[in-house]
């Protein structure tokens, strides 16, 4: 499974790296999907917190309101994404 880190440069002072699969859906057996699930929501929640941490620095006034907006929109596009992904996972396979 090839994945590449690739940084996050949604605010200052952040430093984290989301994990994006670089793959097929439905490639494998049962488990190697299992996993696949699994790094989805690893991705859920990493851009949960890039929300919560781009809401934390709009508070303190780090960031302006425009690029907290821009961020969060980039969050929920990804995260509609996968949640996408994750409506092909619950669909039977013929």
């Amino acid at each position: 499974m090839k994945r590449s880190k690739k940084k996050n440069r949604h605010c200052k002072g952040c430093r984290k790296y989301i994990i994006h699969v670089e793959r097929p859906l439905f490639e494998g057996d049962g488990e190697e999907i299992f996993y696949d699930m699994i790094d989805d929501m690893l991705e859920l929640a990493s851009y949960v917190d890039m929300m919560y941490e781009n809401t934390r620095l709009l508070s303190l006034g780090e960031i302006s309101e425009r690029m907290a907006m821009n961020q969060s929109a980039l969050a929920m596009e990804s995260s509609d994404a996968v949640l996408s992904r994750w409506e092909l996972y619950s669909q039977p396979e013929v």
